[in-house]
């Protein structure tokens, strides 16, 4: 759209008074501004902030405390691309989660939560929910990569469990630079991340791969060894993981799960699919937790 625009702006010069041209320059400038991550953003802010009722975020935002007094616990953190609440209701989709829906049945659920402005991607929900705000910015969600640093004056729950004597890890199986996900998490407290990159020389497979880097039951085994490295070494730490098997549109389907395939309307879905298998693998990957230690 705007090479568009700067071509009829250049043809619009050699005729100044063609009202086709002008009408048409004119259109394409509105269009541009619509297409811009930053008029996008601002237009979310404005629509987050006339809803009904008053806006209520000054009033819940607290600046949280920069330590835990008393540390007891380490922390394992697990980020399900895409893995919405919805896929738990039996009724609509039967039997799709099944393992990862009877551990959320057993443990402590925050149910009747909702999506806000700023949150429904994925850098955006990890900002969210160690910063306890929307990430608001002049560039579309995952263009992030291009900045040096997100909220360098906020206190997130890195920097809090860094202060308190933890070390942080964060593993995933794409790249750490899209989106600036290395850039938010080393700006907050995390010293040791690992992405398709860093796996690429420790992985049993490092060809086995889907179209944003490693499967979900590989991310999760070398999450697991980690797990288990940190636990003997005595060390206060966190664990933070990302799957992505369940990224839109279609998702994948890691090779080691059982669930392999899923029908819905007497079709099979591979959408649906891949996110029973890597409910299975989470699930995998919390039971061997649970069954050697109370992190």
């Amino acid at each position: 759209m705007f090479g568009a625009l700067g071509w009829i702006l250049r043809r619009r010069r050699h005729h100044p008074h063609h009202f086709g041209y002008s009408l048409l320059a004119l259109l394409l400038a509105l269009g541009s501004v619509d297409a811009s991550p930053a008029f996008r953003q601002i237009t979310e802010l404005v629509k987050s902030q006339s809803r009904d009722g008053d806006p209520d975020f000054a009033a819940y935002y607290k600046e949280p405390s920069k330590t835990i007094p008393d540390p007891k616990l380490n922390l394992v953190y697990i980020y399900g691309e895409s893995l919405e609440r919805t896929y738990f209701d039996n009724e609509a989709f039967p039997d799709l989660t099944p393992e990862l829906g009877a551990l959320k049945n057993e443990g402590l659920d925050f149910s009747h939560t909702q999506q806000l402005p700023g949150t429904d991607y994925t850098i955006a929900g990890m900002v969210a929910s160690q910063c306890g705000i929307p990430l608001f910015a002049p560039f579309e969600g995952n263009a992030s990569a291009s900045v040096s640093s997100f909220f360098p004056q906020n206190i997130c729950l890195g920097d809090i469990l860094k202060n308190s004597g933890y070390q942080n890890y964060f593993v995933q199986g794409a790249n750490l630079r899209f989106a600036g996900k290395d850039v938010f998490l080393k700006s907050h407290g995390f010293d040791h991340l690992f992405g398709s990159e860093e796996l690429k020389s420790v992985v049993a497979d490092p060809h086995y791969r889907n179209d944003w880097g490693f499967y979900d039951d590989t991310v999760l085994d070398e999450a697991w060894k980690k797990f288990e490295e940190l636990s003997r070494s005595g060390q206060r730490f966190s664990l933070f993981t990302l799957t992505v098997d369940t990224h839109h549109p279609d998702g994948f389907i890691s090779r080691t799960c059982n669930r392999k395939k899923y029908d819905f309307d007497g079709k099979t879905n591979q959408s649906f699919s891949a996110v029973s298998c890597s409910q299975e693998n989470i699930a995998t990957f919390i039971n061997k937790i649970q069954s050697v230690t109370v992190v």
